[in-house]
């Protein structure tokens, strides 16, 4: 039966580890994946930003790699994360937006079709762009997943709308927003700029009314906090947010010019097969080597 591990040297936790992949293996679940480990007690929270960092310009100009990084949008919001950033350093995801769009609704409609028993719930997808100055702006907002696919699905003819209820629609389950920005090399500098120069301006205003009121300039004003930045960035509605969780699609390990200001605190994971041979299951196994990283430096 292959139950060797259960012995007790090795603690109730493990063992329930393994007699749950054992058990999803016997009834012809592959990849139970890392939403199972909730029956060990160990289930841990989804990172809040993901990044999918395209850095080679072949892959991102090709037709299929909105398609993919379409699959990747729907397969991140089923497991519950909320924001994705998908870069590529000339802006080639960026320029292809609208075809972005309508490839994560025919993802949608054909999860919706294919698995009957589970509906996705209702999800709305806010996809966003960064202009010149850094404002971060919304380029086009839809909704996908619930009732809404039924009409999708009727306009790609790949189904009729039903009249029973979808479990997706269930009032208990309140529908998902999913903010997916289109970014390519430079964005969000213009925002940190700024935010340096006004905050050297009202620091030499700040002292020049001390040296006025006869107040020697105080030392501690001379510090800013990330936080502080971050906090100006998002009150002016410039802030991309920082990424928890990077996953790099290429042969070569490197960010090709990603903002820098956005890994700071990331988890960076590489692909070398690159984004066409990337799946749910693969998504799933980065999830889970994620959430059992005990120390995470940015590594």
């Amino acid at each position: 039966m292959g139950l060797a591990f259960l012995e007790p040297r090795r603690g109730l936790m493990f063992a329930a580890r393994k007699s749950q992949a054992s058990v999803a293996r016997l009834i012809g679940i592959q990849d139970p994946g890392w939403r199972w480990d909730w029956i060990a007690g160990e289930r841990p929270p989804p990172p809040r930003c993901i990044a999918a960092v395209v850095n080679d310009q072949d892959d991102a100009m090709h037709p299929r790699c909105l398609t993919q990084l379409a699959n990747l949008a729907v397969w991140c919001t089923e497991e519950g994360i909320g924001h994705v950033s998908m870069y590529d350093q000339d802006g080639s995801v960026r320029a292809g937006k609208e075809r972005l769009v309508e490839a994560v609704v025919r993802a949608t409609v054909e999860g919706h079709r294919r698995n009957r028993f589970h509906r996705m719930r209702a999800c709305t997808y806010e996809v966003r762009t960064v202009d010149d100055d850094g404002t971060v702006r919304v380029a086009a907002r839809f909704t996908c997943g619930g009732a809404a696919t039924n009409k999708w699905a009727e306009l790609f003819g790949m189904g009729k709308p039903s009249e029973k209820h979808s479990p997706g629609d269930s009032p208990r389950s309140a529908p998902m927003t999913t903010t997916v920005d289109l970014l390519r090399g430079g964005d969000g500098r213009a925002a940190l700029l700024e935010a340096a120069r006004r905050w050297r301006d009202e620091k030499q205003d700040r002292d020049g009314k001390q040296d006025r009121d006869g107040v020697a300039p105080s030392g501690s004003d001379d510090s800013i906090t990330p936080r502080e930045l971050e906090a100006w960035m998002e009150r002016t509605g410039r802030l991309l947010p920082a990424v928890d969780l990077a996953i790099v699609f290429g042969k070569h390990f490197h960010a090709s010019a990603y903002p820098p200001w956005q890994l700071h605190r990331a988890e960076i994971y590489h692909v070398d097969r690159g984004l066409w041979g990337f799946t749910r299951k693969g998504l799933r196994r980065v999830l889970r080597r994620y959430s059992k990283t005990a120390q995470r430096f940015g590594k």
